[in-house]
């Protein structure tokens, strides 16, 4: 997987009393940056990446950051997700435990797929359908793990969406 990493462009706004506040340009968007098919912009704290989003084989393109499993409707595979969904986060170091990241459609379950970070104390959770930090986040660091999204019908589970999370950690603080 092939990565570029580029410098971020801050603004320094000067507020009453001669204070001043960061504020973070989203080059991705302000610039439009087009980092090429199967690939997206992906705004950090800092900096931007442009990283690969294939979608898996059996899959097509929905938009710029979701995969569609092509099949219709009643001979999809049951093991086999229907969408595919990927979603970034750009947080600052120090951010707080208990901050909401992301709240998830809901379903009848979901379930957190940590692939590499088995030996670390991980710092998210699900907290019903949100995502959600568990401790305060001290240092710079890059996270990538999935979340399954079950439905349920018939008693029958159904693999419906896996979210493909990516959580960049500034080195900033702000």
């Amino acid at each position: 997987m092939s990565r570029f990493i580029f410098i971020k462009i801050y603004i320094f706004i000067k507020k009453p009393k001669h204070t001043f506040f960061l504020l973070d340009v989203n080059e991705c968007n302000q610039f439009q940056i087009d980092c090429g098919q199967d690939r997206t912009c992906f705004n950090t704290r800092g900096a931007y990446e442009c990283i690969d989003i294939p979608c898996p084989v059996g899959y097509i393109r929905q938009n710029k950051s979701d995969c569609l499993l092509k099949c219709s409707h009643h001979s999809c595979p049951p093991r086999r997700a229907i969408y595919i969904r990927h979603k970034f986060f750009a947080i600052p170091r120090l951010t707080l435990s208990n901050e909401t990241l992301f709240h998830f459609p809901e379903t009848n379950s979901l379930k957190l797929i940590d692939k590499n970070h088995l030996d670390k104390s991980f710092p998210f959770i699900l907290n019903n359908f949100t995502l959600q930090t568990n401790q305060i986040l001290i240092e710079s660091n890059e996270y990538e793990f999935e979340i399954h999204l079950y439905n349920i019908t018939k008693h029958r589970q159904r693999l419906h969406t896996i979210f493909v999370i990516r959580i960049n950690v500034s080195p900033f603080h702000f």
